[in-house]
């Protein structure tokens, strides 16, 4: 291996990981009050006086049966496990250095990926508690680098502080990943991987699909992205990874991560067997430097990568888990990353008093057939009511309903005017609708999009108010018509006049559409505004909702809304459909199952079967979803609403009225219960269980099928076990 003892340069980068902390690198206007991001909380190490010694082994600390061991020379770190004796090492069985994999550029089309070992490095150590920094230096590349890494409660904590990269040359740090063989397992009748691509995937070794290689999903949303590449990706059935955990089992045992830093801009890989090494692995790697690949107006091609860092400091926390004699499971893996969330305060803890139903009520929309532009009325405050009063008054207090479009500009066209729309029943209509659902005990949150943009919406100018790439080029769809709006610019409108003005219309709660997918940067002068900085701002809109004693639904399911979410919706219930993956697993929904309500992305009046889709809900914990009007949905044809279709309430009503009875009744138990395991008994028999005791059965199939000595009837449920 190529490397040199301590040199002074390491140690200045060493020194600067020590006395600077930083949300993020780019450099920002005055123009904007970035005060309203508040400042974020960090696990940083404690740094030590003492020096490590230059030979020899020293243990850095102990926690619980494992110690953190350094070895001066040659340079390793191994955890212990005390009892077993068994140790992950920093070096591979060829001694060379594995914990690190870095990405540079040169910014004009060059790049490079390698290992440490792979150039020639110098080496600054320095004590933390239970730990050590190491400042690294790669002499063929001018760039220096310190990574922090310690023993704690839960495990190994690896962090790099963004502020101690330093790049003295014509090179860039491009990515980076941590620790790509940590867990790495040969294939095992029992072995598995968890890839939380939307709800979540299960690689098996011993039942792997058809693989091409690696498989790499981003965190959140692509990093880069034009808005027609994103509506193709939703058409594909494409996923993100919306909680920034994952695990590897042999069977026996586990390595499982969770991104604690820097989660904005990361990205996960899964390794096969036989595709860049001969063991299974999952990795995280996060994204210093994006590229971007677009056409400019002029039709010409451009590739660039950025010149500045834009990510934030980068920070993972591992856990190492032994069955104790049985056979570890990806629940398992769910349940260790729960209890994580929630003690640190990433989830929260609610009494969540039972199961609702949530419909979508589209109340109005706009023309847009290029010629007309008038409002349609779809739904009336009076007619939501109407709608409403169809539910026995047991029935009301198991609703929540969004009301889609009560705007001036209606439902689709964004911004849709943040008044409301007179045609509909005006302010005081829809005040007194919102009271009488209050007394009712119906939930009813307004629906707001925060996010898109449409060349005619109210009052937007895309000169001015479109998001801008790095390129200092609007995001847009190809024909200029629909764009992106800055969410630190929306926080400060929202809380400035938005949420006031909500208030005072007697709203329970504000429902943020899109704000739990969508995750972009913004680089237009003045305003300037980076994924981390999104994320407090998006963050930060249900944060203020909740201050005010406003409940906060959230479209979308990424982590960073989960600690101020009152409700979730538009969860996805699948995965990417990669071939590599062995079946899609309710991961997410495990660590956040109650804790938070949700519902999936199908609408049961627009499911291609309603009761697999119902099936479907039960499985995956999710609450019963309808999307409906008053007026026929034949109204909504050459307006902004797209993507609905048969709405018509009159047709889908006592099914609702059934969901409301049976999911408050017979599955109530399961609205604020833990789901503590999820196992496939067949292709088309699953088995969820609760901490309560209760166990639902769910048959996909066409036949009556026998499970754990009952009869499951086709295409049906049973519940057993606890109070049932």
């Amino acid at each position: 291996m190529k490397r040199k003892k301590i040199i002074a340069v390491t140690a200045v980068v060493l020194a600067a990981a020590i006395t600077v902390g930083t949300l993020a690198v780019m450099k920002f206007s005055s123009e904007t009050d970035y005060s309203l991001l508040g400042k974020t909380d960090t696990d940083a190490p404690e740094y030590l006086d003492t020096n490590l010694p230059e030979t020899g082994e020293t243990t850095l600390g102990t926690e619980g049966r494992y110690s953190l061991i350094y070895i001066a020379e040659p340079f390793e770190i191994r955890l212990v496990d005390n009892t077993t004796g068994e140790s992950f090492s920093t070096l591979s069985e060829d001694g060379t250095e594995n914990f690190l994999q870095i990405g540079c550029t040169d910014f004009n089309g060059k790049n490079d990926v390698f290992n440490l070992s792979d150039s020639e490095y110098s080496l600054a150590c320095k004590a933390l508690k239970n730990g050590v920094a190491l400042g690294i230096y790669l002499k063929d590349y001018s760039l220096g680098i310190t990574v922090e890494l310690w023993l704690n409660k839960y495990g190994i904590k690896i962090r790099v502080p963004v502020d101690s990269i330093m790049e003295k040359g014509e090179w860039g740090i491009y990515n980076l990943s941590v620790f790509p063989t940590l867990g790495a397992a040969d294939d095992s009748e029992n072995g598995f991987i968890v890839y939380p691509d939307g709800s979540g995937s299960l690689y098996r070794f011993a039942d792997k699909g058809t693989q091409s290689g690696p498989v790499s999903t981003s965190f959140y949303f692509d990093s880069s992205f034009d808005l027609d590449s994103v509506e193709e990706s939703i058409r594909q059935g494409e996923q993100y990874i919306m909680i920034p955990a994952f695990g590897i089992s042999d069977g026996s045992k586990a390595v499982s991560g969770y991104v604690t830093e820097g989660d904005s801009n990361c990205y996960l890989t899964l390794s096969p067997k036989g595709f860049g090494g001969g063991l299974n692995r999952v990795y995280v790697s996060c994204m210093y430097r994006k590229s971007y690949s677009y056409t400019s107006p002029s039709g010409v091609e451009i590739n660039e990568t950025e010149k500045e860092i834009s990510a934030s400091n980068f920070a993972v926390q591992y856990f190492f888990t032994e069955d104790g004699g049985s056979t570890f499971t990806y629940s398992d893996i769910a349940m260790l990353i729960r209890e994580f969330m929630i003690e640190e305060k990433y989830l929260p803890e609610r009494e969540i008093s039972g199961n609702r139903v949530n419909i979508q009520l589209i109340m109005g929309a706009m023309e847009n057939t290029g010629i007309g532009s008038a409002f349609k009325k779809l739904t009336t405050f009076e007619q939501a009511q109407e709608i409403t009063e169809e539910f026995t008054q047991v029935q009301r207090k198991s609703l929540r309903l969004y009301l889609l479009g009560w705007q001036s500009g209606g439902y689709g066209l964004n911004p849709s005017g943040d008044s409301v729309s007179g045609k509909l029943g005006g302010k005081s209509g829809l005040k007194e609708l919102n009271e009488w659902l209050e007394e009712e005990g119906t939930e009813c949150y307004l629906a707001v999009d925060y996010i898109a943009a449409s060349s005619d919406g109210k009052g937007f100018n895309k000169n001015s108010q479109a998001v801008y790439n790095e390129m200092k080029q609007p995001i847009s769809n190809s024909d200029y018509s629909e764009f992106l709006r800055n969410p630190l610019k929306e926080l400060a409108e929202f809380t400035g006049k938005r949420l006031s003005y909500i208030k005072n219309l007697s709203a329970y709660g504000v429902a943020f559409e899109k704000s739990g997918y969508y995750l972009y940067d913004d680089y237009q002068s003045g305003r300037e505004i980076n994924r981390t900085q999104a994320v407090a701002a998006l963050s930060g809109l249900a944060a203020a909702a909740l201050d005010e004693s406003v409940s906060a639904a959230v479209q979308g399911g990424n982590a960073y809304m989960l600690k101020n979410a009152s409700v979730l919706y538009d969860l996805p219930e699948c995965n990417s459909g990669n071939s590599a993956m062995t079946c899609a697993i309710p991961f997410y929904q495990m660590i956040v199952h109650g804790s938070v309500p949700y519902c999936g992305t199908v609408p049961g009046n627009m499911a291609s079967d309603y009761q697999t889709e119902k099936l479907k809900w039960i499985e995956y914990g999710s609450e019963p979803y309808f999307v409906l009007t008053y007026a026929s949905a034949d109204l909504m044809k050459n307006t902004y609403v797209t993507d609905a279709y048969a709405t018509d309430y009159e047709q889908w009503i006592e099914t609702a009225a059934e969901c409301a009875e049976e999911f408050s009744g017979k599955l109530a138990f399961t609205a604020g219960s833990v789901m503590v395991s999820h196992e496939y008994l067949s292709d088309d028999l699953v088995r969820v269980k609760y901490d309560n005791g209760s166990s639902i059965i769910i048959n996909y199939s066409s036949e009556e099928q026998i499970a754990d000595g009952v009869a499951v009837p086709a295409e049906d449920y049973v519940v057993i076990g606890g109070e049932n």
